[in-house]
C-alpha cells in the first residue's frame, strides 16, 4: 500500500524535480542516505519490507514519515518493483542482506544478485535516470596483486557474501553495457552513528571494545563514514551522465591502529597480540564450520579472515579528483560511532570512558 507523501519537499534539479525511489532505504547506508536526500530537496518513495522498519528507523533519525511515501514488498518480487519504480525519476538500489556470518548464507545467496537484477531491470525499462547501485570494495576481491580501482575486473571469490557482491556487480555491470545509466557506488568498511539494526560494522567497534580480536593478524581496514558516503550519492543524483563507477573506500588503517585509536578516544586499554596469519587460520576456518550450530555469534568468520589476509589496496582518486567529496577523519567516524552505541546500550559507561565527558 502506497502511502501520502503529504510534506513532501521537492526541488529543481537539472531542469527537473527529482523523486527518487530507494530500496534498503531502512538499512544503515540506504537510511543515511535518505536523509541526505531529503536535506538536498529531493522527494522520497521508499521501497521497504515493512511498514514497522519505515517507522522504526526514520523516528530514530528524526524524520517525520509525512516526508516519505513507501510501498512495501520485496525486492526479488519482480511485480512488486515493476510498481515501485513508476512515477519517480530515479533509484538508487541499495537494499542488500549484509552479513558475513554463514547463517544467513542461504538468505544472502537468494536475494543479493537477484534482488540486484529486478530492480536494474525493472529501472531501466521504466527509463530512469539516473540508475544508482551501492556494491562495495569486496565486489572486486580477490585483489590478486594489484590496487584496485572501479575499473578493476569482477573475479570469482568465495564467501557466500563476498560472491553474491561480485555476481551483483556482473549484473550493474551488464546494464551499463546496455547503456543504461547506472552509476555504481564501491563503500569501504561503512561506520558512523545511527544504525537502525546495529549491523556487523557495528559489532566490530563493540567486539574491538571488548578484546574479543585477540589474537590478530597483521591487515588494514577500509573505513568510510556513513554520512561521506551519503553525500556521494546526492552527487551523483543527476541526470544525462550515463555509465559512472566511483571508490569510496575511505582511510586504510591498520586493524591494530583502529584498535589503538578507539583505546586513545576512550582513554581503556584494549590488549591485543599479533600472530601470523598461518597460525589461526584453521582454527578460523573450523570456528566458521560450526557456526551456524552455534547458539551465540562469532566475532571473527572465514569471509572476513580472507578479507584481511588478503589485506587489499583500494584507489579512491577517481572519486576524489572528480566529485570533490571532504571525508571525515576516521577519529571523528570512531568517535560519534562509540558515543551513539552507548546511547542506545550496547556499551557502558565503563567501556565509553572519557568520551562520555564530550
Amino acid at each position: 500500500m502506497t502511502q501520502p507523501a503529504i510534506d513532501a519537499e521537492t526541488t529543481f534539479f537539472g531542469g527537473r524535480f527529482i523523486k527518487v525511489l530507494v530500496t534498503g532505504g531502512t538499512g544503515f547506508i540506504g537510511s543515511h542516505t535518505v536523509v541526505a536526500l531529503l536535506e538536498s530537496g529531493h522527494q522520497i518513495k521508499l521501497f521497504a519490507r515493512s511498514n514497522d522498519r519505515v517507522k522504526s528507523t526514520f523516528e530514530s533519525l528524526g524524520i517525520t514519515l509525512s516526508r516519505i511515501e513507501f510501498e512495501i514488498g520485496d525486492i526479488t518480487d519482480s511485480n512488486a518493483v515493476e510498481k515501485a519504480v513508476q512515477g519517480v525519476d530515479a533509484v538508487i538500489h541499495a537494499a542488500a542482506v549484509y552479513t558475513m556470518s554463514r547463517k544467513r548464507s542461504g538468505e544472502i545467496q537468494r536475494v543479493n544478485a537477484r534482488g540486484t537484477r529486478t530492480v536494474l531491470d525493472a529501472a531501466y525499462r521504466a527509463g530512469l535516470d539516473p540508475i544508482i547501485y551501492v556494491s562495495s570494495v569486496s565486489a572486486l576481491l580477490p585483489p590478486d596483486g594489484e590496487i584496485l580501482n572501479p575499473d578493476s575486473p569482477v573475479k570469482n571469490p568465495k564467501g557466500a557474501y563476498i560472491r553474491s557482491k561480485a555476481e551483483a556487480e556482473k549484473i550493474a555491470r551488464e546494464y551499463q553495457s546496455k547503456g543504461a545509466p547506472v552509476a555504481i557506488t564501491y563503500p569501504g568498511g561503512v561506520m558512523g552513528p545511527n544504525d537502525p539494526h546495529c549491523g556487523d560494522g557495528m559489532d566490530i567497534i563493540v567486539d574491538i571494545i571488548n578484546g574479543r580480536y585477540n589474537p590478530m593478524i597483521k591487515a588494514h581496514f577500509p573505513l568510510v563514514d556513513v554520512r561521506d558516503l551519503a553525500v556521494l550519492h546526492v552527487k551523483l543524483m543527476e541526470s544525462g551522465k550515463g555509465a559512472r563507477r566511483y571508490f569510496l573506500s575511505g582511510d586504510r588503517v591498520l586493524f591494530t591502529g583502529l584498535i589503538d585509536k578507539i583505546s586513545e578516544l576512550t582513554g581503556r586499554r584494549i590488549r591485543y597480540f599479533i600472530v601470523p596469519s598461518w597460525l589461526i587460520e584453521l582454527p578460523v576456518r573450523l570456528i566458521d564450520f560450526l557456526s551456524p550450530f552455534l547458539p551465540f555469534r562469532i566475532p571473527v568468520t572465514l569471509e572476513g579472515f580472507r578479507f584481511a589476509k588478503w589485506d587489499p589496496v583500494f584507489d579512491d582518486s577517481k572519486t576524489t579528483n572528480e566529485l570533490k567529496i571532504p571525508l571525515r577523519p576516521y577519529s571523528e567516524t570512531l568517535s560519534d560511532t562509540i558515543k551513539w552505541l552507548h546511547s542506545i546500550g550496547k556499551i557502558n559507561d565503563d567501556q565509553v570512558g572519557k568520551l562520555s565527558k564530550d
